[in-house]
């Protein structure tokens, strides 16, 4: 009897966890189709039959798996319809900065006049203008320059390379263009510049800023011969065009052509090049800093008065120097085609404009990734020399992004303390990876969830993303699509 009573019992349990399961999906379904409803996704005048409350009770109502992609459609792109949202149109009033509407920063109101943030901070950055080229690099950088144009920007970081004054140390993963498609920059392991003495080891070969001081009687054929991949495919004409555009008009390539002029003179003594790290902005305004602000030429001893950030380039040096990546010159340096007149770049004595209704914050200085972002936007009162390198520009932005990860590194590294007070649960994340030495454990470097790709921003977006799904449901789709470099916006924006 007392059996027939606990299989009686069990078959009841078994019958409502079924029952429980049936509710559940029944009203998951109902969330789903609600909110299809709402979203408009499925339009009333495509289905035989419209997906409204109203008309489909819960239990006949399907899900969206059983819709065919005909039937499914958005609330802004209606079939067949091709939609392009043409050039930027609007001009931010502070910086110039050409914009879309929807860039602005009130997005819920429409004003006639929109401001914007992601140029110049709603007018709290205020740079000098890039200059435009030298005449024969803008005939080069031009889309309508003809055949040799076109060869130029195809090959223009091969050109950048062989007048760079440093190295890059990063790795340059070409497998990602071996197939059809637009060109694509990609970099792997760390990145940094580095740059070496004045003159060359006995036997070796000079590179980089080497070249604009040793053996100058054969520089071209040097610079040639600089290139890992040969010299067959740049043009000597051209290349003798860039380094008189360079001797005549960057400041950078002056001060090594004095060196060369100094090493060459009779008796001559060791010379060391400084380029100074620091600059004066009483003002506030990032005026073009004089020739004695930027460098200095040392002859004889190097002596003890150097500069925390200055860049001390030895007569003769064994091994490399790494740049900051605040230092003024470290974009000019590397990237003299795009600088041509050896501008400074980011620095840490930027401060915000005075001339501005910003509101009183901690922070008084500009950051690196708001320079940047203010230097890449297109205006037309400025030159766009770094827009027009095209594949130049793409390494650019690279160096830029990995230039703003380093020093966003360096401050989690050397602020762990203050870390380590908001994230005190770092000893529990110990445990759970099996750090159970006491010695070892507090000793590694912790990453915030701020740290775009760091392990406590996947964890943090992953708990995110499972909330939206408790919250609305699983998702019902899953859309890709590719890209045409022929899309009509996509070349009026390449003109």
């Amino acid at each position: 009897m007392d059996q027939e009573s606990a299989a009686t019992r069990h078959r009841q349990k078994l019958a409502g966890f079924r029952h429980a399961r049936f509710k559940r999906k029944q009203h998951l379904n109902f969330k789903r189709n609600k909110n299809i409803a709402v979203a408009h996704i499925a339009s009333t005048s495509q289905l035989n039959q419209p997906l409204t409350e109203e008309r489909h009770s819960r239990r006949n109502r399907r899900t969206t798996k059983n819709y065919t992609l005909s039937q499914i459609h958005s609330t802004i792109f209606h079939g067949q319809t091709y939609m392009d949202l043409g050039p930027p149109k609007y001009t931010c009033q502070d910086c110039g900065s050409t914009m879309w509407y929807d860039e602005r920063v009130d997005k819920p109101q429409k004003p006639r006049n929109p401001k914007f943030s992601r140029c110049c901070m709603k007018g709290n950055i205020k740079l000098d203008f890039l200059k435009h080229p030298p005449t024969y690099l803008k005939e080069l950088l031009s889309y309508t320059g003809g055949r040799n144009s076109a060869k130029f920007r195809e090959l223009i970081r091969t050109y950048n390379s062989i007048f760079a004054f440093t190295s890059m140390g990063a790795k340059i993963d070409d497998t990602i263009n071996s197939r059809p498609g637009p060109y694509v920059y990609k970099i792997t392991g760390q990145n940094y510049h580095k740059i070496g003495g004045l003159i060359p080891g006995h036997g070796r070969q000079p590179k980089f800023a080497q070249l604009y001081v040793h053996d100058t009687e054969n520089e071209i054929q040097n610079r040639l011969h600089s290139l890992k991949r040969g010299n067959q495919t740049l043009d000597t004409t051209t290349v003798q065009n860039l380094k008189e555009m360079l001797d005549e008009h960057n400041k950078i390539a002056k001060l090594f052509r004095m060196a060369r002029d100094r090493l060459s003179a009779p008796n001559a003594k060791e010379v060391h090049i400084r380029l100074i790290g620091t600059r004066s902005n009483e003002s506030r305004q990032y005026t073009m800093p004089t020739t004695t602000e930027i460098a200095g030429l040392i002859v004889g001893d190097l002596g003890q008065s150097n500069g925390r950030r200055d860049i001390v380039i030895e007569h003769k040096s064994e091994g490399l120097q790494r740049i900051k990546e605040f230092h003024p010159k470290f974009m000019a340096m590397q990237y003299p085609l795009l600088f041509p007149y050896g501008e400074d770049d980011f620095h840490l004595d930027m401060f915000y404009s005075q001339n501005n209704r910003r509101k009183k914050t901690k922070r008084k200085k500009v950051t690196m990734r708001e320079y940047y972002a203010y230097r890449i936007q297109q205006r037309k009162s400025e030159a766009n020399t770094l827009i027009c390198g095209g594949r130049l520009f793409q390494q650019y932005v690279v160096d830029a992004f990995t230039a703003i990860e380093e020093q966003r590194m360096r401050w989690y590294r050397s602020n762990q303390t203050v870390l380590r007070t908001d994230l005190y649960k770092n000893v529990c994340d110990a445990v759970v990876r099996g750090d159970t030495i006491a010695a070892a454990t507090g000793k590694q470097i912790v990453l915030p969830s701020s740290f775009t790709g760091g392990p406590r921003y996947m964890v943090q977006n992953y708990q995110d993303a499972m909330a939206i799904c408790r919250t609305f449901g699983n998702p019902d789709i899953f859309l890709t699509f590719t890209a045409n470099p022929k899309w009509p916006e996509v070349k009026y924006m390449l003109r």
